[in-house]
């Protein structure tokens, strides 16, 4: 709270401020606060809705994972530029957009397959559609889930934790891709899916990549909420999977 406080304090130094009451939405995003109970939890349902109705998905069958297991969309799949489609382009970057927007504030499940998707903006094929419509499909589901903070005290109050990973030379580059995330509290504030800079020569290699980045990514989020909260790999908590 001291943080909180100090920051609309020095905010006010340079704006004119005003007091709206409890949070309850943010940019589409649903904020549910419960004081008694010490929870804060975010959602996006109605923007989620508007997204499956804008591309008619609303009703369509609902799928158990945002992607299918050992997905790897490849360049091969698109189309040749003679034979490239601007109305079907731009439905799916509009799709590939709108899914972004779900996965940047709470939606964190679907980040690699809308990374995937994403790759092919410019020229996407049969099986990119495929992929992002099951995206979609996935959010027909799901639409409800959402970001669930909890109060915590004790030895594990404000404790960060981590998992990272990597899929080996998973794009058709050769490229490994990377992806963590950074919970506290219980629910994710930071979550990656890319592709790495380099190319791995082995599986230790392109995992240790993920691994240094999740912990730098760690110590950012533990110094930026420098008011009691702890980055501690020393005992597990920063785990590869």
């Amino acid at each position: 709270m001291n943080i909180i406080k100090k920051f609309v304090d020095e905010l006010g130094t340079l704006f004119e401020l005003s007091a709206s009451g409890k949070l309850t939405r943010f940019l589409e995003c649903k904020v549910e606060q419960d004081l008694i109970k010490g929870t804060v939890r975010m959602s996006q349902e109605k923007c989620c809705n508007n997204v499956l109705k804008r591309f008619k998905m609303s009703d369509a069958n609902a799928v158990h994972t945002p992607c299918e297991a050992n997905q790897h969309l490849q360049a091969s799949d698109s189309p040749s530029m003679q034979h490239r489609d601007p109305n079907v382009v731009r439905s799916y970057k509009q799709a590939v957009e709108s899914c972004m927007f779900l996965t940047v504030f709470t939606r964190g499940d679907c980040a690699f397959a809308v990374n995937q998707c994403a790759r092919f903006m410019a020229n996407p094929g049969p099986t990119h559609i495929a992929a992002i419509r099951r995206v979609l499909r996935y959010l027909t589901g799901t639409r409800s889930l959402g970001l669930t903070f909890t109060r915590t005290s004790g030895a594990h109050a404000n404790q960060l934790y981590a998992t990272a990973d990597a899929d080996h030379a998973g794009a058709d580059d050769r490229r490994s891709v990377s992806g963590w995330a950074v919970l506290l509290n219980g629910a994710m504030v930071s979550w990656v899916s890319k592709r790495q800079p380099v190319t791995a020569i082995g599986s230790t290699e392109s995992e240790f990549y993920s691994v240094s980045l999740c912990g730098l990514d760690c110590v950012s989020a533990a110094h930026d909420g420098h008011d009691g909260i702890q980055a501690d790999c020393s005992h597990g908590n920063c785990t590869r999977q």
